[in-house]
């Protein structure tokens, strides 16, 4: 079985990007590619470990998207975002498999992941709150996240439930045999579209989503707030919930919010227990060569707010 590794990003994302594949470039098997697809702004010489292809987005795919006004919500680079769409169509005839990560993800153990094939066209893990975990942090904190308008719009897309496609394992096979072109419909799509190609692979596969354990992309729980906008503690049973995987972890995914290298002014050790993920995450920042200075020192001062005394 031929299998590749990709991620789509651009320069800004250098430092991120290096760490993560400091995370599992040891572990990668030599029949295994390492594909890195750009804005036309990553030089080789960024890199700490280069990729078997360094390819740029489609020109073409890309001016579409730009050109389209009608979009509800448009976060910073999100033509990278979209880019794993055009990839999945770029790539789907050359390889059997593909595995995407986002580049703010470490990758804990591979060889598990190369070792997963799904029967269906997609595999990956439900975003951040599911049924079951809304319904521990609702009782809980009475914070009331089953009425939320994000939450309500996810599950309505999705109603098998709602994936984050920031880890995916891709069966081509399977790609290759969809009776549309999944590149020019998310372009005739996306602009009615929250969270642009997240909603599109829920609403595009809903019916074709193999749902993995969280062990495959541990996301911590984003912060809440109460109606005064102070951080919301979660309780005993979620944090329960939350350290489920951590003895069989293969993807931890650092979402906006609890990322170890942007700064902020909440202890968020004081809402939810995130050591292990931290220790981890330092651990391969320690070995990781050639950050910046100005990032090292971010994740240094950062560390301190997520360690409980």
């Amino acid at each position: 079985m031929k299998q590749a590794i990709f991620t789509v990003v651009n320069s800004t994302w250098r430092n991120e990007l290096n760490i993560f594949v400091e995370s599992w470039i040891q572990d990668k098997p030599s029949d295994v590619d390492y594909i890195l697809v750009h804005d036309g702004s990553i030089d080789p010489s960024m890199l700490n470990h280069q990729p078997d292809i360094l390819t740029i987005l489609p020109e073409e795919l890309v001016d579409r998207l730009t050109r389209t006004d009608v979009h509800r919500f448009l976060k910073t680079g999100w033509q990278i975002n979209c880019g794993r769409i055009f990839v999945m169509d770029m790539f789907k005839d050359k390889y059997d498999k593909l595995l995407y990560f986002d580049a703010d993800t470490l990758v804990v153990d591979l060889p598990a992941l190369l070792r997963y094939t799904p029967v269906k066209t997609i595999a990956a893990v439900e975003a951040e709150f599911t049924r079951e975990s809304i319904e521990i942090v609702d009782k809980e904190t009475g914070f009331g996240l089953a009425s939320k308008v994000r939450i309500l719009e996810q599950r309505r897309l999705n109603p098998s439930g709602y994936v984050n496609n920031g880890v995916m394992i891709i069966n081509t096979s399977n790609l290759r045999k969809l009776p549309f072109n999944i590149s020019e419909l998310f372009i005739r799509t996306f602009g009615h579209l929250v969270f642009i190609d997240q909603d599109f692979i829920n609403v595009a596969f809903s019916n074709d989503i193999e749902y993995l354990d969280r062990s495959y992309n541990l996301i911590p729980f984003p912060t809440l707030r109460d109606s005064d906008n102070n951080p919301i503690e979660y309780g005993t049973k979620s944090q329960e919930y939350f350290d489920q995987p951590l003895s069989d972890l293969k993807v931890i995914h650092y979402i906006s919010g609890w990322r170890p290298w942007q700064p902020t002014k909440i202890n968020k050790a004081k809402m939810l227990n995130v050591d292990r993920l931290i220790e981890i995450y330092l651990e391969v920042f320690n070995r990781t060569p050639n950050l910046d200075q100005e990032f090292r020192r971010s994740v240094k001062e950062n560390f301190r707010d997520y360690i409980r005394k």
